[in-house]
């Protein structure tokens, strides 16, 4: 096998669509999520429909909401665990940013971070259950638009970072394959004019 081969095995795992399909399912979630929430007027007539760990949501914390800017101003972010939370995310990104050429690595990471995102739900409900816990007020609402605003969209921040890496990396391996090929194909003519110009001498 030559060398450059190895390179490019990261390339061929990432272009497998089975690696991206829990990051599209993840990111679709989300997406309609937001969609739910922040849809067209007919969509926003109609109330959303709120499970049972969800009713005791505060009312002046949803009446304060026009617009998800207004709600990203309304989400306490100085509570500690938000704080917390914050951290969490912020040394995730260090981590990705820092594991450079460890792709096995970044593969872990990748997939563990799907993993929480798809959690998410479920997190939610439990976090509406227990929030007297660790928060305040609970903010945890049945379409989950808090949890996947500071907990699953950073999620996939970086993971989109991860795949933004792995583009890089195989845009690299790709252009030093094709110099290697280039490489190869030029040793192995001036090899043959070598030869057909010993054959004439002879």
């Amino acid at each position: 096998m030559k060398k450059y081969d190895t390179e490019s095995v990261h390339t061929i795992m990432f272009s497998s669509p089975l690696n991206l399909n829990l990051f599209m399912s993840a990111f679709q979630e989300i997406h309609e999520r937001l969609a739910r929430q922040y849809g067209n007027d007919e969509e926003r007539k109609v109330p959303p429909r709120r499970s049972q760990h969800s009713s005791g949501m505060p009312n002046h914390f949803t009446r304060q909401v026009d617009n998800y800017w207004d709600f990203i101003k309304a989400i306490p972010w100085f509570e500690p665990w938000l704080v917390a939370l914050m951290v969490f995310h912020l040394l995730c990104f260090v981590v990705v940013v820092a594991s450079g050429k460890h792709y096995n690595t970044q593969y872990v990471i990748f997939f563990s971070l799907l993993v929480l995102v798809y959690l998410s739900e479920k997190l939610n409900e439990y976090s509406a259950e227990n929030w007297k816990l660790f928060a305040k007020e609970n903010y945890f609402d049945s379409n989950g638009l808090f949890t996947s605003t500071v907990f699953s969209a950073p999620i996939l921040f970086n993971c989109i970072c991860l795949i933004i890496l792995w583009l890089r990396a195989a845009a690299d391996a790709m252009i030093e394959i094709k110099k290697r090929q280039i490489i190869d194909e030029y040793e192995r003519e001036r090899k043959a004019k070598g030869e057909d110009e010993s054959k004439k001498k002879k």
